[in-house]
Order: C-alpha cells, then structure tokens, then sequence
C-alpha cells in the first residue's frame, strides 16, 4: 500500500514536472515571436496564468473527498 502511493506521487510529479517544462517553453517560443515593444511583466503573466492554470484545473492534489 505505501509503496503504491508513493510510485502514484512519483508519477504524478514527473507528469508534473514534464507539464511545466511544456508549458514555459511554449509560452517561451511564442514570446520570442512578439513585438520587442512588448513589455516584459506581459511574459510573467502568462507563464503564471499558464502555470497556475495546470496545476489548478489538470493537477488538483489528492484530497480525501477524491481518494473516496
């Protein structure tokens, strides 16, 4: 059983992991893509949008009323 739980947390975190690392260097390939005129606080943003949207809607973590 605790084995088990541990290899789904593992697996979850390189799911995670892997996630993030798609998602910045997306947002980074499109942002190489803007107008230089762009201001920089712009990128921060959606890395954070993207970011907390993820781990927000695709990754919630366990809670005991999922577990049930």
């Amino acid at each position: 059983m605790i084995v088990e739980r541990l290899y789904a947390l593992q697996t979850n975190l390189l799911e995670d992991i892997a996630a993030s690392a798609i998602l910045f260097i997306g947002i980074s390939l499109l942002w190489e893509q803007t107008p230089a005129a762009w201001p920089q606080p712009i990128y921060y943003i959606a890395l954070a949008v993207g970011l907390f949207g993820y781990f927000e809607a695709v990754s919630p973590p366990e809670t005991a009323d999922r577990e049930a």
